[in-house]
């Protein structure tokens, strides 16, 4: 029954307590005050939180103050309302409802600390994933490069034995070895000849003159002459 009372206003004797302002001003105070009332009862708190803030500014009472601290309690602004609840009862130790507000304090207090730790859990449940998300991207990062190496790794080998057949295949073939040989001998034969000095040019050559008189000669491939 206590805390049904958070939802009710305090009512503001605008004729007694501001006896001492012009009427004109407390007729601006009690119309933002009826308005913001009628925002309050349709469940309309945020509008009529603004309404008795324009009030209290138009007209200095504390009864505003603990009314814009209702609107706070039911728009769950536990923080807010604690202030607003405060502020009312600062310099107001004789407000007929001041032991009651001293509880709505506590109240307020209590539902704006839960307020912070579910906060605080929400956050930190949200670090949390963002932590996994990253810790997941970056091991899907590590696989990818260990496939991309492992894809590379068959590739080099693939290419090795595709080229190791090759050389098979070629070395299998019935002329590859004898056309070597071939070639190395007269690689062979170049060289000597190179190396003599080109005297082997004429080694054996035949001798017109010679070949007259029924025998073989030799010309000196230096000289041309025949010895």
């Amino acid at each position: 029954m206590k805390w049904l009372l958070t939802a009710a206003l305090l009512f503001v004797p605008l004729g007694v307590a501001a006896a001492e302002d012009n009427p004109a001003t407390k007729q601006r105070a009690r119309a933002f005050y009826d308005e913001g009332e009628e925002l309050y009862a349709a469940g309309k708190y945020r509008e009529a939180q603004a309404k008795f803030a324009r009030a209290y500014e138009t007209l200095p009472l504390k009864a505003f103050l603990f009314n814009i601290a209702q609107c706070h309690f039911q728009l769950e602004e536990y923080d807010s309302a604690g202030e607003y609840y405060r502020a009312y009862l600062k310099d107001n130790e004789d407000a007929p409802n001041y032991g009651i507000v001293q509880e709505f304090i506590l109240e307020a207090d209590s539902r704006a600390e839960a307020q912070r730790a579910q906060r605080d859990a929400e956050k930190a449940q949200q670090d949390a994933a963002a932590a996994a998300a990253a810790a997941e991207k970056e091991q899907a990062k590590a696989k990818a490069a260990q496939n991309a190496a492992r894809l590379a790794e068959e590739d080099r080998r693939r290419a090795e034995e595709e080229a190791e057949a090759q050389r098979s295949s070629l070395t299998g073939q019935w002329w590859f070895w004898p056309s070597i040989g071939i070639g190395l001998a007269a690689a062979a034969v170049a060289v000597v000849g190179a190396a003599a000095g080109g005297t082997t040019a004429g080694v054996l050559a035949y001798s017109d003159s010679l070949a007259s008189q029924g025998s073989l000669g030799y010309v000196d491939g230096r000289t041309g002459s025949t010895p």
